[in-house]
């Protein structure tokens, strides 16, 4: 635990000298929502803080680390550790992240970096801080490694601030030298992931199994069969007339009829604002 290795600094690391044991610089920047959020009333609430800088290059991870953070919320807060992500993006995208991820925490807006360059994190780089009741780093670990490394030192580090912590395991074992077989296993990042990428693939470009999952989505799991036997892709989805849903896949009495067509009503509208905008 504690701070990164030589090799850690050579990768994008810390180069502001900080040290465990030193104060953490103060700051004030504006979250999600536009609140000033100040490092002075934090501590004067007497609150513990888990900081973590954001690297901008790279969005999947960027996500990924959210999400983590997210799944071991609860074990933070058992530890009495409140979350702040940091990044140069704008409010505005960080509450649009904030509500489509569904983040219990603040992400926090350095559009010129500068609060990055006090904690000595560069531009492409991240690093992850817990900072006492006090004031006092305890911990920081800056690097562009894995995600999974900035999340496990961070819950290691919290956990060594009360008894009355666990991780998030759902009782499985774990590799030798990182968590994330734990996240792997549990299947909810990837799973998450998986429908985001879906989400952003336009469904003209959908292939039979697009479709099939599309269909499990908005409850008509019980006729993906008959898309199956009739090579539907998105093209074709999108296309479907009632005669073609009636006659030709025989669902005119199909109990999914209703649901089938507004789901396919919704679909093609969606498509038509994404490809006008």
């Amino acid at each position: 635990l504690g701070k990164s290795s030589k090799k850690d600094k050579d990768k994008g690391g810390s180069t502001s000298g900080l040290e465990e044991g030193d104060f953490a610089p103060t700051f004030t920047l504006r979250d999600h929502r536009g609140h000033r959020v100040s490092l002075t009333e934090f501590l004067a609430g007497g609150h513990r803080l888990l900081i973590f800088f954001l690297s901008r290059d790279d969005q999947k991870q960027w996500k990924r680390q959210c999400r983590l953070l997210r799944c071991n919320y609860a074990y933070f807060s058992s530890a009495g550790v409140q979350l702040l992500g940091i990044s140069s993006e704008e409010p505005a995208f960080h509450n649009a992240e904030v509500s489509n991820m569904q983040l219990p925490f603040r992400l926090l807006s350095d559009p010129s970096n500068r609060v990055r360059e006090k904690y000595g994190v560069s531009p492409g780089g991240r690093g992850t801080f817990l900072i006492n009741e006090f004031g006092v780093i305890t911990m920081f670990f800056s690097s562009t490694e894995t995600v999974v490394d900035h999340v496990v030192r961070a819950l290691s580090a919290a956990a060594c601030l009360c008894t009355n912590f666990y991780f998030f395991t759902k009782g499985r074992s774990s590799p030798d030298h990182t968590f994330e077989g734990f996240f792997q296993l549990s299947g909810l990042i990837e799973a998450e992931e998986a429908r985001e990428e879906e989400e952003m693939k336009p469904p003209v470009e959908w292939d039979v199994e697009d479709v099939v999952k599309w269909l499990e989505r908005v409850g008509c799991g019980g006729v993906v069969d008959r898309f199956r036997n009739n090579v539907i892709k998105g093209s074709d989805l999108l296309e479907l007339s009632d005669a073609d849903i009636c006659d030709d896949l025989e669902l005119g009495d199909h109990p999914c009829y209703g649901v089938l067509t507004a789901a396919l009503q919704d679909l093609r509208v969606s498509n038509f604002r994404s490809s006008t905008s």
